[in-house]
């Protein structure tokens, strides 16, 4: 036992010493090209992903029926979709920015 504590010692300053800096510098990764996140333009979004959107709305019959809780009138096709969805979306950025600077 009395052999191990040294070792034990070694190995415990190792590792805080790992801890504060790398022993062995890894090379660094080249930068990758920023995309433009596809959520910050919701036209652009549904364009990349109208195959996925397609698909759905071919499993589930939901297209002019009314889902709670969506409000009327009820879009009766994807177009109509993204287009409530845009406005719903705008109505309520304009309220929270309303309701936020009024406190």
């Amino acid at each position: 036992m009395k052999k191990l504590f040294p070792l034990l010692m070694v190995i415990l300053f190792l590792m805080a010493a790992c801890a504060k800096q790398e022993l062995v510098p890894q090379p660094e990764e080249p930068q990758k090209e920023q995309k433009e996140d596809p959520s910050e333009d919701p036209e652009e979004e549904a364009r990349i992903n109208r195959d996925s959107y397609d698909r759905n709305f071919t499993r589930w019959k939901i297209l002019g029926q009314y889902v709670w809780p969506n409000p009327s009138p009820i879009p009766s096709d994807y177009d109509g979709e993204l287009s409530s969805l845009s406005n719903f979306l705008t109505q309520r950025l304009t309220w929270l920015n309303t309701a936020i600077n009024g406190l």
